[in-house]
This record gives structure tokens, C-alpha cells and sequence, in this order.
């Protein structure tokens, strides 16, 4: 078995690493390149999906599947003025809300989610927000 600080000392770098995926949208097979994203991203993006309710704290799914596509989606690129143009919105969420189904949004996210190394579920992501 190899040693971690084998690996360690090789410094091969995953963060950034890209990798082309198949997606079905609108009932069609469609490649999309994403990225692996950071921890600080990651963090980012989950404590911007929590919103407090009195003393409690509710994660919002959508929200953070919506920054996960944002940040590890390579190409297309979501924030092109002529992507968001051409579909009449003005910011990338609402570029990816209008033109992708929720479950076409989500299946994108996990990709995101495995190539960073982050093999949970959704479900498990939101159990682990509210601890």
C-alpha cells in the first residue's frame, strides 16, 4: 500500500483538476467539462447554504447545488455575457435556474461533488450542516 506522504511529497496537485462528463438535459446526452473544487470553496459554499431560523440552522439544497454548479463548472461557462444574454437574465444563478431542470442541476453537482473528492449525498451534506 502506498504511503500518503509518498503522495504528499510527488506534490501533484488535484484542485483545478478538470474533467469532461456526460449529462442528460432536455432528454439528450450532453458534455460538460467541470473542475474539482477547493475546501475553502466548498466551505464557502455550504455555510453560504445555511440560513438561521431562530436557533436553528436550515440548509438549502438548491442553494447549494446552484454554487456548486457556479464554481466547478468549467464549460460552459455560466457567467458569459452572451450566455446570460441571450437567455434574458442578468447573473449566473438565474442562467443555470432557467435554462437546467433541478434534477439536471443536481446531477451536475454530485459530478462536482465525486471529482472533488466528496463522495456524499446530498442528504448526508445536509445532515452534516445542521450538526
Amino acid at each position: 500500500m502506498r504511503r500518503l506522504k509518498d503522495f504528499l511529497l510527488e506534490g501533484t496537485r488535484r484542485v483545478g483538476q478538470t474533467k469532461d462528463v456526460t449529462i442528460t438535459v432536455a432528454e439528450e446526452s450532453m458534455q460538460v467539462t467541470i473542475r474539482a473544487i477547493s475546501y475553502d470553496d466548498y466551505e464557502d459554499i455550504r455555510r453560504g447554504s445555511l440560513i438561521l431560523k431562530g436557533n436553528q440552522q436550515d440548509f438549502r439544497i438548491g442553494k447549494f447545488n446552484l454554487g456548486l454548479v457556479l464554481a466547478g463548472t468549467v464549460d460552459p461557462n455560466f457567467k458569459d455575457a452572451t450566455l446570460l444574454e441571450k437567455a434574458g437574465v442578468s447573473t449566473p444563478e438565474d442562467l443555470i435556474k432557467t435554462m437546467l431542470l433541478p434534477g439536471e442541476i443536481e446531477a451536475l453537482a454530485q459530478e462536482i461533488l465525486k471529482l472533488s473528492g466528496l463522495n456524499t449525498s446530498i442528504n448526508e451534506l445536509k445532515e452534516e450542516a445542521k450538526n
